[in-house]
């Protein structure tokens, strides 16, 4: 089952969503946070005009961590862009930089696993982005393809924004969703925009591992902020060894700092 979407960010400009939804397309990966971890200045907008145009919504950013200290702050930027959002279709980490180029495939994996772990503690199901020469040349793609979706990449050398269902260049075979054009034209969006077909149903695939993912969001803010007083006072801190700010966030300190007492609570009752 093949579905067709798009993925913006700021410079896509003013989006009129229904008629992005008119011309077909069924779903949006959105830009949720920039270089300087700072959630995308289009992105509420656009996640408020896409779901409200019926279109499914995932998210995405692009990478520039090299340490495991960076890649905790990009990943708590997605979470505090995305935390209240139904995002249904996951979070994309964008893979293309080439300052991380430089690293090794272990020390890419470890940027990767950083980020998947805050985002997967905070609820959402996370897969990779990248194109064809990251994902044969750069990644540890075969190990990550065990355990992340990919998302590839991949345009003709005349691309003039049209899908072709046997083109050679379509990654069926080790990605679900392939970005097929940089050049598109959509009715509602000015210029350029990119292309995406998925090839599975991003939203069964997307769909978080509860069993791992502790949903603060069915508490309010103040009842929030009454449960990071309470792990506070029980000497429970974050995945720093911080105590919780008391802000009735659902971010992933919270999440951390709750799974803790809940292995806690477990081995003192086995």
């Amino acid at each position: 089952m093949e579905a067709f979407g798009i993925d913006v960010a700021k410079w896509n400009g003013s989006i009129n969503w229904p008629k992005v939804a008119a011309a077909g397309k069924t779903f949006a990966i959105l830009k949720a946070a920039n270089k300087q971890n700072k959630t995308e200045e289009s992105f509420e907008a656009n996640y408020v005009g896409a779901v409200a145009a019926g279109l499914k919504v995932g998210a995405y950013k692009y990478l520039y961590a090299l340490t495991k200290p960076e890649a905790k702050l990009e990943a708590e930027a997605i979470v505090k862009a995305c935390g209240d959002k139904n995002i249904e279709l996951g979070i994309w980490l964008d893979m293309e930089w080439d300052g991380q180029r430089k690293l090794s495939k272990a020390a890419l994996t470890e940027i990767i696993d950083t980020e998947a772990d805050i985002l997967k503690a905070a609820g959402f199901k996370v897969g990779i982005y990248c194109n064809r020469d990251w994902y044969n040349n750069v990644l540890d793609s075969k190990a990550l393809a065990t355990r992340f979706p990919f998302w590839i990449a991949r345009y003709p050398n005349n691309d003039v924004g049209e899908y072709k269902s046997n083109s050679s260049l379509a990654p069926r075979s080790y990605a679900q969703a392939w970005q097929y054009s940089s050049k598109g034209k959509v009715p509602g969006i000015t210029g350029n925009v990119d292309l995406n077909v998925c090839y599975t149903d991003l939203a069964v695939l997307m769909q978080p591992d509860t069993e791992k993912a502790l949903n603060l969001m069915i508490l309010s803010s103040t009842q929030r902020k009454q449960l990071q007083t309470i792990l506070n006072d029980l000497g429970l801190r974050d995945y720093e060894g911080k105590m919780l700010v008391i802000d009735g966030s659902p971010g992933p300190r919270t999440h951390y700092a709750l799974e803790e007492f809940c292995r806690w609570y477990l081995q003192e009752k086995s």
